[in-house]
């Protein structure tokens, strides 16, 4: 009987020992780009290299409620809108994080490290925006 019991608690213990399974890329802490971000480089595109950009009007704030205030040259010419961070689910690029403007088609791949801002564009000429928040 003895041996019964302490098998049954050794299989109990065994039992609660699991691992947690892996949280879902769907439940990733998304990050916050809140906050007003100034444009200082295009990088990328068909003459490639680094572009210095004018710090005039290149100027773009996103609100804790998904809207945004701003245009960037060559990058969202709206005026404002909303916008939307999700997780990027594509393997063949290494941004964690896309950025839609306006429900659109056109994703940026997202890269946030203290102060600065990466946008990749999903395109062949593959432009890139540098951002520094203000």
């Amino acid at each position: 009987m003895k041996k019964v019991v302490i098998l049954i608690l050794v299989s109990m213990l065994l039992n609660s020992c699991k691992r947690d399974a892996a949280i879902p890329a769907t439940n990733k802490v998304l990050p916050s780009i809140n906050g007003t971000w100034q444009l200082i480089q295009i990088t990328g595109g068909f003459g490639g290299g680094g572009t210095p950009v004018a710090p005039n009007n290149n100027v773009i704030t996103f609100n804790e409620n998904g809207s945004f205030i701003g245009s960037i040259q060559q990058l969202i010419t709206d005026q404002g809108g909303t916008y939307a961070v999700t997780p990027n689910n594509d393997p063949s690029y290494s941004f964690e994080y896309k950025l839609s403007f306006n429900q659109s088609q056109d994703d940026y791949f997202l890269k946030i490290s203290h102060d600065t801002l990466n946008l990749a564009c999903d395109c062949n000429d593959g432009f890139g925006f540098v951002f520094l928040k203000k």
